[in-house]
């Protein structure tokens, strides 16, 4: 087609006096993409933008109108829906052209076709639906006219929503059941695979209408323990509050299978709940403190086999927020005692963290743990008072100045403290150069932290050091002492090690690309000194110390 004529065809098109007969050539003109430059089909798409409208209301023939529809963006097609310049009859080649698309369902419910706009929510994803109440909000911004969405549209997306929830409490523990309560694991895993997603952001578009959704008889118990596990506790009444109380617990799932899993899981959302809800502590404390050794029982929550060193820190949280089993409180303070003891450093300067101590792989979780489990007052305090016995100086400096810790806990800690510990404190080079022999003291930092992947922060000191030696390079992991902060260092005994053999440079490249993690460089470089007939023959790397 000649772009000259792109305007032409457009003019043509608006005309009231074209004849039918045109009708197949106009559209195939301002459909079918130029083959010139990009700004002559721009023109086509000017000229077809100014007859849109006209060409919808003339047309008829489907074939010329999905051609019209195909040469068009969604954007315009959802206008031309919400004009209803384009009706429900145009749908199936609509979603053949563009599938089911957010902005599609709003236009057709602000065309006044709610039922058809429900039925399409079945062809989108959940990403998707989340999206239709706020497709609706920004025509709502866009200066139309102010009005909710519909009900029919509203209950629909309610039940797509918050359907499978319902499904998977009506018995959670059937093969069919859409959830799998014992593969979802971790700190909040049923609170959004069961009970959040977009079930809970539908019902924030309609906070109106939980009174009435709570006593549904079919989606009820979903939306109850949706809104004790995502909504503020100031947006529940006391009357919302304690309609949802029946749910707080989750007995539904007190019989499912592998309870070592589902129950840990079922007691991390109950103290989850009473610490978003704090006012059920008056009103369902009873019921929360039966569940919760109903958990501890059936789920051996506190033996050896169960009550792994990473599971320590996690149940003593929770269970200090609804426990009342002090026989189970003590045993908590117990395992955290002995929780391995951390290896601390103190950074030489301010880093993201900010200045002090920097506690070990655990981020200091003994402290934690324990000052959760101290705020529960039928944790014996003699327990706790026992596991202080068990603390690293730095951990009992961070325990009397911990926020979370009850004021009694934080007095012990302080008055036990000691003034000096074992802690590994990096020091500047300015600080260095005043001792008789710094890589010494750069060497006793890596004797103390060893190969600790966790550990970076003495790593790098010592590799950005300008006192770090070839022999301290030899014991520091090999991706770190290969970074381009230490090339100009390792490039020496890199030419060392490979000399004038070209199989061991091949080696080198080949090895480089896939660098080991938690690997010295010395035991890296080990692996490329193998026996040569080249007449470069390097010693050793043990040889030359590190």
């Amino acid at each position: 087609m000649n772009a000259r004529t792109y305007r032409l065809w457009g003019v043509l098109a608006c005309r009231e006096d074209l004849p039918e007969a045109a009708f197949a050539s106009v559209v195939e003109a301002l459909t079918v993409p130029s083959r010139g430059a990009e700004h002559t089909d721009r023109w086509r798409r000017d000229a077809l933008g100014a007859a849109l409208a006209v060409l919808f209301a003339r047309v008829r023939e489907p074939a010329l109108r999905a051609a019209l529809i195909r040469a068009v963006t969604r954007e315009t097609v959802a206008d031309h829906v919400r004009e209803s310049r384009l009706g429900v009859e145009d749908l199936p080649i609509i979603t053949a052209a563009h599938r089911v698309w957010p902005a599609l369902v709003v236009a057709v419910a602000g065309a006044g076709h709610v039922r058809v706009a429900a039925n399409l929510l079945d062809a989108l994803n959940d990403w998707d639906l989340d999206s239709v109440a706020s497709y609706w909000d920004i025509r709502r911004r866009s200066g139309e006219p102010a009005r909710p969405m519909p009900d029919e549209l509203l209950d629909a997306i309610l039940h797509r929503t918050l359907g499978p929830c319902a499904r998977a409490l009506a018995d959670p523990g059937a093969p069919s059941c859409p959830m799998d309560w014992a593969r979802a694991t971790g700190p909040g895993s049923w609170r959004e695979a069961a009970f959040g997603g977009s079930a809970w952001r539908a019902l924030q578009g309609c906070p109106d209408r939980w009174p009435d959704l709570v006593a549904h008889p079919y989606l009820g118990r979903a939306v109850r323990h949706v809104l004790l596990a995502h909504a503020d506790t100031e947006a529940l009444d006391d009357a919302l509050l304690e309609a949802c109380l029946p749910v707080l617990t989750l007995p539904e799932l007190a019989r499912l299978p592998r309870p070592s899993v589902t129950q840990r899981e079922r007691l991390g959302e109950i103290a989850e709940r009473v610490r978003r809800h704090p006012r059920v502590r008056g009103i369902a404390a009873d019921d929360v403190h039966v569940a919760v050794s109903e958990c501890m029982r059936r789920g051996r929550l506190s033996s050896a086999r169960i009550l792994t060193d990473d599971a320590v820190p996690r149940l003593a949280r929770d269970l200090a927020a609804v426990g009342d089993n002090a026989r189970d409180l003590a045993v908590l303070c117990d395992r955290v005692a002995r929780l391995p003891r951390p290896t601390v450093v103190v950074r030489a300067e301010e880093g993201r963290y900010g200045p002090g101590p920097e506690l070990g792989w655990d981020q200091g979780r003994r402290v934690d743990a324990l000052a959760h489990l101290a705020t529960n007052p039928n944790t014996p305090r003699d327990a706790v008072a026992a596991v202080l016995e068990h603390l690293h100086p730095a951990e009992l400096r961070a325990l009397a100045c911990a926020d979370t810790a009850p004021a009694w806990l934080r007095a012990v800690a302080r008055e036990q403290a000691p003034g000096d510990d074992t802690t590994v404190r990096l020091l500047t080079d300015d600080e260095l150069d005043a001792h008789p022999d710094p890589a010494a003291v750069l060497a006793s930092w890596l004797d103390r932290v060893g190969d600790d992947d966790h550990f970076r922060t003495v790593q790098h000191a010592v590799r950005q050091s300008r006192h770090c030696t070839p022999e301290l390079l030899l014991r520091l992991p090999v991706d770190d002492a290969l970074g381009q902060g230490a090339a100009d260092t390792t490039a020496p005994l890199l030419i060392e090690v490979c000399g004038t053999d070209p199989a061991r440079w091949a080696d080198l490249s080949t090895a480089l690309d896939r660098l080991p993690r938690r690997v010295a460089l010395g035991t890296f470089l080990e692996s490329l000194a193998v026996p040569s007939t080249s007449t470069s023959s390097p010693e050793p790397i043990s040889s030359r110390g590190g």
